[in-house]
């Protein structure tokens, strides 16, 4: 008989009778641990997932993206206009793609619109830093030091922009001037003109001679740089010379890869969500803010409204002049301050547009007052007494405040 070998057992847990031991407690620890490893994953098309979700109420500037795939998920209960969660976003994202239907969205569990669009990239001049041009990102950090340089850069240069802009698009417009029927073929000027006492510049022409009508005429406005304007009208200042020439860069348009992937509820009042998911990577740097964001830009016409209601001679430079309002509204001395898009002032000047015709559809004119007086609005119909329009085009409005009237019928 073989021998056999003695068993130690003092190293065996010993167990009393009132424990008891779960048959599932270990493979409940291993499946905890694999799950904490393995990263989640979202379907929303039987071949599409992501492993990131982000939620939010709010819109998003810059949604974030990556090679894998992020899935942002906007909840928009209450919005009055669903589709404002894209009007946001500062990517040009209305590029190549279609729109298809998913009969059921894995992750929403509703029908849904499913429409992909690639990002437009960005469009730069040839003499661009590249260094700059081929910075990629995923995400933007509004405190990094890059955005920020990109927005001081954009606030800094914008009135040498504006006025570059506005010498080239100067330069390129036609005269209307005709001569045997032949455009005048002319070279844009910069002239100026006296008028009750100061100066006004404009673009003319350099065949104009006193006495002829219809040549070019574009006027100057403030916010162009009026040294600069004329040290390119006279060949001074030119952005790019090589080799002691001056050179005009080209724009060189370059193309991003990034999908991105909405999926709209048809039903939204059944399921208030709506998910973009952006894949792949910006081959490019972020674009400066150009685009308002939608509620900015609601508080600042609300704003807008207000203001003209108490003065109707408002203009957007009187807007910023007197920043009360700003302050008001926003807690800020600026509107540049209030989002970055702001520090253009024909932003401003558009929206300014916008509230006056909104408040006066007809214009301010006669044809404006007329249809105030049968609207009631303005209160107008308790001021203009009678309208009469003669054969000869005139128009006669008589107005009168109801004091008015009582005084003139007790005049002898």
């Amino acid at each position: 008989m073989s021998k056999i070998n003695p068993i130690i057992l003092s190293d065996i847990e010993t167990i009393s009778d009132d424990e008891t031991i779960s048959e599932d407690e270990y493979s409940e620890k291993d499946e905890q641990n694999f799950n904490e490893n393995e990263e989640p994953i979202a379907f929303f098309t039987k071949y599409l997932s992501v492993p990131e979700v982000i939620h939010s109420a709010l819109p998003i500037e810059y949604p974030k993206t990556s090679p894998q795939g992020v899935a942002t998920i906007f909840n928009i209960t209450g919005w009055a206009n669903p589709m404002a969660c894209f009007n946001d976003i500062q990517y040009s994202n209305n590029g190549t793609g279609g729109s298809t239907t998913i009969q059921n969205c894995p992750y929403l569990g509703v029908s849904v619109k499913k429409d992909v669009r690639k990002c437009q990239g960005i469009k730069h001049c040839s003499f661009a830093d590249p260094n700059f041009i081929n910075e990629q990102h995923n995400e933007v950090d509004m405190e990094s030091e890059t955005f920020i340089k990109l927005n001081q850069h954009k606030y800094n240069n914008n009135k040498k922009v504006k006025t570059y802009i506005f010498y080239l698009a100067a330069k390129s417009t036609t005269c209307k001037y005709k001569v045997n029927n032949q455009f005048c073929n002319d070279q844009a000027k910069l002239r100026k003109i006296i008028i009750n006492g100061g100066e006004e510049f404009f673009i003319g022409c350099d065949k104009w001679i006193r006495g002829e009508k219809w040549h070019r005429y574009i006027k100057v406005q403030e916010e162009i740089d009026l040294e600069l304007l004329r040290d390119l009208f006279q060949g001074r200042d030119f952005p790019h010379v090589k080799d002691n020439q001056v050179v005009q860069g080209t724009i060189v348009e370059r193309t991003c890869n990034v999908q991105f992937i909405k999926f709209i509820p048809y039903d939204l009042a059944a399921c208030p969500y709506i998910a973009l998911v952006c894949i792949g990577t910006h081959n490019h740097p972020p674009p400066p803010p150009e685009c308002t964001p939608v509620g900015i830009r609601d508080e600042l016409q609300t704003m807008i409204q207000n203001i003209i209601t108490s003065d109707d001679s408002v203009t957007p430079r009187s807007i910023i002049a007197k920043n009360n309002s700003i302050n008001a509204t926003f807690d800020k001395d600026t509107l540049s301050e209030v989002h970055a898009s702001l520090n253009n002032v024909d932003k401003l000047r558009t929206l300014v547009a916008k509230c006056y015709k909104n408040m006066h559809p007809y214009g301010q004119g006669n044809l404006g007052v007329m249809h105030s007086v049968q609207c009631k609005k303005f209160d107008m119909h308790n001021y203009v007494r009678r309208i009469e329009q003669f054969e000869d085009g005139q128009t006669l409005i008589l107005c009168m405040l109801d004091f008015q009237a009582k005084a003139l019928q007790n005049l002898k």
